[in-house]
């Protein structure tokens, strides 16, 4: 449990971003529904519970906050909850190769320069980094016989352990080929490889071991290659305190034995060829041991490929999305989130809108009233004057009529009274 913790993160983290966004659509979202009635901008609040049915009522009701767990589950489901790797099976080439490298006195000969040691090593490499896959084995053999690498994949392990390999190093000196096979078909049958490579890097092989060296490889199938290096020509053997290795005081020549090498592995149905100062050696090699009609056999590896558990947060939802099919509401989230909320202008019905006047009405005519005259000492009855609206603009405005100024009692011109009224007469005092 606790390794599933430690394991546990996301894997598209972007869509993390979206959490702010689900919080502002939804505000977005609150924001247009409270904004929709337009009759709570017109209409007193007292008023509108006797105006509208139960139903209106109802549908006003805010159920915006239900959106929020929804829009979590699903923007944490996009992101890719997981904390499980899957076993991927893989089809591995089940290829092998075991290099048997001679390590006898005769190696330090200098006649491939800088020499066969040198040299040696320097072709192990380039044909290692020349292998596309497979497992391979190193074994370095003098009077005995090493395993120093056993069948793997990692190169780099033995080419790090070639710089530490000379005949100086190894125990015994002399040249046991038929120990070094051995090894190599022990490690090849260990494998549970059917058919491996098995490839010698020598510069000869005595005569004598021929028959015994036959009468192991026919206990395995397996293929012979064998890798000659050095000259039919020869070079004396140095030795590390100074001078040549000599026989009766005689100087040594140490030759590649090419022919009997040919030969042996023509007998194997196997294949020779000489060490060569181009690459043109590690190309053939290659395409040799790289067959195409290896046999491969399947793995069962944990790479980096997680187990995605967003398809169960999935599955939470939809008890969440059936209360969502209520009529309009899918409708009304889908256009809200693309828009921002803008204010509304609320709009009065038309049968509570009064009829627009037309224009303006007339104001009313003065009554009649009395002015003293000072020359005759009687009331003298004057008539008062209409005034017109100052411009067609003013008087086609949807404007309250302006007040009259008339006295109380007074009626608009033009308009006739129901009972009739006499007027007021001027009177002498």
């Amino acid at each position: 449990m606790l390794d599933h913790l430690l394991a546990f993160h996301f894997i598209r983290p972007a869509w993390l971003f979206a959490l702010p966004l689900v919080g502002i659509a939804l505000w977005a979202l609150n924001r247009v529904q409270r904004q929709g009635d337009q009759w709570t901008s017109l209409i007193n609040p007292a008023l509108l519970p006797h105006l509208l049915d139960g139903k209106q009522r109802a549908s006003s009701r805010n159920h915006t906050p239900w959106l929020l767990v929804p829009l979590v589950l699903g923007v944490l489901a996009l992101a890719g909850p997981a904390w499980q790797k899957l076993p991927q099976p893989l089809e591995r080439n089940g290829s092998a190769l075991v290099i048997l490298w001679d390590l006898s006195p005769s190696v330090l000969a200098q006649d491939t320069k800088p020499s066969r040691l040198e040299r040696g090593r320097l072709k192990i490499i380039d044909l290692l980094k020349a292998r596309k896959d497979g497992q391979t084995a190193l074994i370095a053999y003098s009077g005995q016989a090493h395993v120093v690498a056993p069948l793997t994949e990692d190169i780099e392990t033995i080419i790090n352990l070639l710089p530490s390999l000379s005949p100086m190093h190894l125990p015994t000196v002399g040249s046991n080929p038929e120990m070094a096979l051995q090894h190599a078909q022990k490690l090849l049958e260990a494998s549970g490889i059917n058919r491996g490579d098995i490839l010698f890097l020598t510069d000869g092989i005595d005569p004598t071991a021929f028959d015994s060296l036959n009468q192991t490889l026919s206990k395995r199938n397996n293929y012979l290659t064998v890798w000659g290096i050095g000259t039919d020509i020869g070079s004396p053997i140095p030795l590390p305190q100074g001078g040549f290795v000599k026989d009766k005081g005689n100087l040594v020549q140490a030759k590649l034995n090419s022919g009997e090498l040919r030969q042996w592995a023509n007998q194997q149905q196997g294949y020779f060829l000489a060490v060569q100062n181009t690459d043109a050696d590690i190309k053939t090699l290659s395409q040799r041991f790289n067959r195409t009609n290896t046999s491969l056999t399947q793995t069962n590896r944990q790479f980096d490929q997680w187990f995605e558990a967003g398809q169960y947060l999935c599955l939470a939802l939809l008890p969440l999305c059936l209360v969502l099919f209520r009529r309009g509401w899918l409708l009304m989230l889908v256009l809200a989130l693309p828009l921002s909320p803008t204010p509304s202008q609320a709009q009065p019905s038309a049968h509570l809108t009064p009829p627009p006047a037309t224009a303006q009405a007339a104001p009313a005519e003065t009554q009649p009233r009395s002015l003293p005259c000072a020359n005759s000492g009687r009331m003298l009855g004057t008539q008062g004057t209409n005034r017109a609206p100052s411009s067609y603009k003013a008087a086609s405005r949807k404007q309250p009529p302006p007040r009259s100024t008339a006295p109380p009692g007074a009626l608009p011109p033009n308009t006739k009274a129901k009972t009739s009224r006499p007027q007021h007469k001027a009177f002498s005092r």
